[in-house]
């Protein structure tokens, strides 16, 4: 209302009249936002007047110790000490220290029981199927962080581990068979004079079906030394093999580029 009229901004404020137009402005900024009611309703609300201290209930407010790692944390850190000391001090001095010991208390709150980023909480979250088992594994870490993203592929490493388990016992099986047959085809046994265990361990070591008797492997047997057969060569399990699954058994090995967020 007042704002059309050419008065000073001093009767936008606090109201009056303007000595140059003789304009009245009746209403003052001043006297609504900062009468007797108002300022007892925000005394009342910070615990001014009455004195409760309501302020400190505020979260923006209150502090505890260790729920943030910032400068007011060590300060509080550096107040406990001193009030430790002193209050020692008076007791040494004969006089009653405990009667102004303080202390700022500790935030009590859920500790994760991992470490954020180990494998033991990719490991842990791998196998928490419950909002409650992952509260557990994290202390109420967001369900978004990347130990999430990597647990859910851990499931797909296990079964590639599983994999490459599969194919190293394959590995060490075809080896001893090989090496069994070696022995065998070192002693220069006559085909007559196999027995029918070298003749399956043979043919086994060819990969040729055992045919069920000793007469029927021993022609099997002797087609492959009339063919001149070499023996198989067998995929070996090197120490390249080992390490890679060692590799894929540490679930602290997995990258944001190695989960389904991270192949989008």
């Amino acid at each position: 209302q007042c704002s059309s009229v050419p008065c000073p901004k001093s009767l936008v404020v606090f109201g009056g009249i303007d000595p140059l137009t003789g304009y009245h402005c009746k209403d003052s900024a001043f006297e609504a936002g900062f009468n007797k009611i108002q300022n007892l309703k925000a005394w009342a609300k910070i615990g001014a007047a009455p004195f409760t201290m309501a302020c400190l209930t505020d979260p923006k407010v209150r502090r505890t110790l260790n729920d943030n790692d910032d400068g007011t944390n060590t300060i509080m850190h550096a107040i406990n000490a001193a009030n430790k000391l002193s209050t020692f001090l008076m007791d040494r001095h004969g006089y009653v220290g405990e009667a102004l010991s303080s202390e700022v208390k500790e935030e009590k709150k859920v500790r994760p029981i991992t470490v954020p980023h180990s494998a033991e909480r990719i490991a842990l979250l791998s196998t928490a199927y419950t909002h409650g088992a992952k509260f557990y594994a994290t202390g109420g870490f967001h369900a978004t962080s990347d130990d999430v993203f990597k647990a859910a592929e851990v499931p797909v490493r296990k079964a590639l581990i599983k994999k490459v388990e599969e194919r190293k016992t394959e590995c060490h099986r075809l080896k001893k068979v090989a090496e069994n047959g070696r022995i065998i085809l070192g002693h220069m046994i006559p085909i007559k004079s196999l027995l029918a265990p070298q003749l399956k361990q043979l043919l086994l070591w060819y990969k040729v079906e055992d045919q069920g008797s000793k007469p029927l492997n021993k022609i099997e047997w002797e087609k492959i030394v009339a063919a001149g057969t070499p023996p198989p060569t067998d995929e070996e399990w090197s120490p390249n093999d080992e390490s890679e699954l060692e590799s894929l058994k540490d679930f602290s090995t997995i990258t944001m580029g190695d989960t389904s967020y991270g192949r989008l």
